[in-house]
């Protein structure tokens, strides 16, 4: 399969590694707001000459494109939603409060970091989609 989206002066061509499902390639490659298709391979003529005559229909597309920004805005808060339902950690019977205040404490600290990386990382990409688009998340 291919995923197919219209831009500027022809219809773009996606091909898939097969590294991510199909439509997360579509989701992340296909510039925001942008319909695409999922196509068979042989829909695509294999060649590029006269690209820009090839046609096809958009009206009732697989999805629409969200664009790299937005995708990994996306996965960065679903790792924090992650992040912040992992329970702690549960004190073991032959582990004294003391020890087990210690590593909920460890366990606090590093999911604070993370959390707060994943929120950095975020913030860098919002300040390029406003850069690009001039539209603040």
């Amino acid at each position: 399969m291919k995923i197919i989206y219209p831009n500027e002066s022809c219809i773009s061509v996606i091909h898939t590694s097969g590294a991510l499902p199909l439509e997360q390639v579509a989701l992340k490659d296909v510039p925001y707001g942008v319909p695409f298709l999922f196509v068979e391979d042989s829909d695509v003529p294999s060649n590029r000459e006269g690209r820009g005559a090839w046609e096809a229909d958009f009206s009732q597309p697989n999805g629409a494109g969200m664009g790299a920004e937005r995708w990994f805005i996306a996965q960065a808060e679903g790792k924090i939603n992650a992040l912040q339902a992992l329970p702690e950690p549960e004190q073991p019977q032959d582990v004294s409060d003391e020890v087990h205040a210690e590593a909920v404490s460890i366990f606090r600290t590093g999911l604070a970091s993370l959390i707060a990386q994943e929120k950095a990382l975020i913030a860098q990409l919002e300040s390029i989609v406003f850069q690009l688009e001039g539209v603040q998340l």
